[in-house]
């Protein structure tokens, strides 16, 4: 059963609507100083039902607030994305097609890389690849955007996909890409960037290796498919799913306390 819509679920959908990718702590945050503000009860254990509830009343808009995760860290985030699938209407709100053009074709290299990433400054010569030319000024503008609003991620100098686009492009990434994009062996969720087994060239999502890897030598880390020697560097995982609610409650507690 679906509770009905009241002003802390409209609180906290206008504040995605304007900034469209939150972390989980920023969600948490929002949907508590919500609840504080309309006088609603906030359990812990409620945020996922109350996001269900405000998903139920915008699945007829094609719009839906998703969670997903960082593949290059892990850190997990909550998007609000459109639900149709194809990249232009996920994207381009505010780029002009030969602009989307350019976008499109900086997925298409980004896929087929191996390392799935790519240097800043080979980024920004695609754009003079295409038939009507990019120029650097104007494409360096697009990629800073686009960055900024979570599409794109930049790490020492090279561009991958940024969380935005691991939650809201997946699906429509893996059937585009088919023959390039898998699952992961260990959570069978689609895997964009992840880490590739040298030997059995399986790729597997950052964070899932890690968590297998938690509390094993290095010396010790084998691919769990092959079982060959694992050679690629381990991220450290982040503090759990669920980031601090306790803290997070505390926090808002301290706030209440100050007024």
């Amino acid at each position: 059963m679906v509770n009905e819509i009241n002003n802390a679920h409209r609180f906290f959908l206008q504040v995605f609507i304007s900034r469209r990718l939150l972390s989980e702590a920023e969600a948490l945050e929002v949907y508590y100083n919500a609840s504080e503000k309309y006088a609603v009860g906030a359990p812990a254990n409620n945020f996922s039902c109350f996001v269900y509830t405000i998903n139920k009343q915008i699945e007829y808009l094609y719009m839906e607030i998703k969670r997903g995760r960082a593949e290059h860290n892990g850190k997990v985030f909550f998007a609000l994305v459109n639900t149709v699938e194809d990249s232009h209407s996920k994207v381009a709100t505010d780029l002009s097609p030969h602009e989307m053009e350019y976008v499109q074709k900086i997925i298409e290299t980004l896929v087929s890389s191996d390392n799935r990433n790519i240097s800043s400054i080979d980024i920004l010569n695609l754009g003079a690849e295409l038939g009507n030319k990019i120029p650097t000024a104007i494409a360096e503008d697009i990629v800073s955007r686009l960055t900024a609003r979570g599409w794109f991620t930049e790490l020492s100098g090279h561009i991958s996909f940024g969380p935005r686009a691991v939650i809201e492009l997946s699906h429509y990434i893996k059937d585009k890409f088919q023959n390039q994009i898998t699952d992961c062996p260990l959570c069978n969720d689609c895997v964009i960037l992840g880490d590739k087994c040298e030997s059995c060239e399986k790729r597997y999502h950052k964070y899932c290796i890690a968590t297998v890897f938690q509390n094993v030598g290095v010396s010790d880390r084998n691919c769990p498919s092959c079982k060959v020697f694992w050679t690629n560097q381990v991220i450290n995982i982040p503090r759990g799913d669920n980031l601090n609610k306790e803290a997070l409650m505390s926090s808002v507690e301290k706030k209440k306390r100050k007024k």
